[in-house]
């Protein structure tokens, strides 16, 4: 195995090492969870390797538990030794470790706070206003059903607009001269709304009404087009149960953001800059800063 594969599942497998030192001793039906090592007399048990086969890329997953198994129990079997080393050199006391563990538990202690108080006042009420919310501040937009016919040149869009004036059935022409991936449906786009065609091709198209085709050629990168637009309608706006995931991260952060401010608002607080001058405090709250701004 290369070498930086086997670093980089090292690096992963490192993040179940809290679950390896606290499973072994709430292990109790050895059957459901049976050892896979003893290690000097101390067990490691099947779930301890699940916990660190699951906190592994993704990708490195791809390559099954089989190929992976053996390795990810060399790392284990290496953990539970090195804390043997370290505790018997006694770095459970040493005052770094110490300084870690004591902001580790700031930080456990600030985001438990947090969570529980959102939890207090997160219920369906408060989501089902915010869902009410963004549907009047966003609501389903225009979406059009169409179709189309593109072709290499001006000459032979305008050629087959004449056809059409003519009476014949745009869907055939489509299928006869469209050089397009929909020819063989007829031209037919389905549904679509704004933004998800480039622009010449959207503006012709949104400015028709319904049973009606572009009397001019439309010029994209793509070549020469004919549009017929067959319906317009308002986009189906998604449920209050398919929005839940996304409602709940929202109102969250917004409770989050809420009483944290509330707080700072509440304490008594002196502020100074890098240089030692005292500052004030902002004039509006600050937007919080997390991980995946």
């Amino acid at each position: 195995m290369p070498h930086n594969f086997f670093r980089r599942l090292l690096i992963g497998a490192a993040t179940a090492l809290p679950l390896v030192l606290t499973q072994n001793a709430l292990a109790q039906d050895k059957t459901a969870d049976p050892v896979i090592a003893v290690v000097e007399g101390k067990e490691i048990h099947k779930s301890d390797f699940t916990a660190a086969y699951n906190s592994l890329p993704p990708r490195m997953r791809q390559q099954g538990i089989d190929t992976l198994y053996p390795h990810v129990l060399e790392l284990l079997i290496q953990q539970m030794l090195i804390i043997k080393k370290g505790r018997e050199a006694n770095l459970a006391n040493d005052p770094e470790i110490k300084q870690q563990i004591a902001r580790m538990e700031d930080r456990l202690i600030h985001d438990t706070y947090l969570s529980r108080k959102v939890q207090e006042r997160l219920n369906d009420d408060v989501l089902h206003a915010e869902y009410e919310k963004i549907l009047v501040e966003h609501p389903p937009a225009e979406e059009i059903h169409a179709r189309h016919i593109l072709v290499e040149t001006e000459t032979k869009a305008r050629e087959v607009i004449e056809l059409l004036g003519q009476g014949q059935d745009f869907a055939d022409l489509a299928k006869r001269y469209s050089k397009g991936p929909s020819a063989q449906n007829g031209g037919d786009l389905g549904y679509f709304g704004r933004g998800k065609m480039v622009q010449e091709f959207e503006d012709a198209a949104f400015a028709l009404k319904p049973n009606t085709y572009t009397s001019e050629p439309v010029q994209t990168r793509y070549g020469w087009h004919v549009i017929l637009v067959e319906d317009k309608r308002t986009g189906k706006a998604p449920t209050f149960e398919e929005m839940r995931p996304r409602l709940t991260q929202l109102v969250a952060q917004s409770m989050a953001y809420e009483i944290s401010h509330d707080i700072v608002k509440k304490a008594k607080i002196k502020r100074f800059d890098l240089r030692g001058n005292e500052i004030d405090a902002p004039d509006t709250p600050l937007p919080l800063l997390t991980g995946q701004q």
